[in-house]
């Protein structure tokens, strides 16, 4: 018989396997900024190609909608992995391992969380999608 605990193995999968979906979506995410300044060049040398093509530069605002939305609901997703892991994950492995020392069970997952310079990040990056938004209005 094995020495190790089937309950934790199979929570250390599920760690492995979220943190798999996360990267995934963190590089999509990623890649989702390429794809908008391609999409954009594109649109943009149509449209000044021929005068009669500047009505092209309409589709701009709905791509930044679909895009800017695509975006934002990848990276809910990704941040509820991470809450997920952080709230629930550790507590079961805590729970089932009786090891109350947070900072080692996961510790990445916490300690990156308690960056001072986090808000200013977010604040900075919600400005800038708003301004975004607004100028393509």
């Amino acid at each position: 018989m094995s020495d190790k605990d089937p309950v934790l193995e199979i929570f250390f999968k599920e760690y492995d396997k979220l943190k798999s979906e996360q990267a995934q979506r963190i590089g999509f995410r990623d890649n989702l900024l390429y794809v908008t300044l391609g999409l954009f060049a594109t649109i943009i040398s149509f449209a000044v190609s021929n005068a009669s093509n500047y009505y092209a530069l309409l589709v701009v605002p709905w791509a930044c909608l679909i895009l800017g939305w695509t975006y934002l609901v990848n990276d809910e997703k990704i941040s509820a992995i991470g809450r997920y892991i952080r709230l629930t994950l550790v507590e079961r492995v805590k729970e089932k391992t009786g090891y109350t020392d947070l900072e080692s069970l996961f510790g990445w997952e916490i300690a990156h969380r308690s960056d001072p310079l986090r808000m200013r990040r977010v604040l900075r990056r919600s400005f800038m999608l708003t301004w975004q938004r607004g100028a393509n209005l």
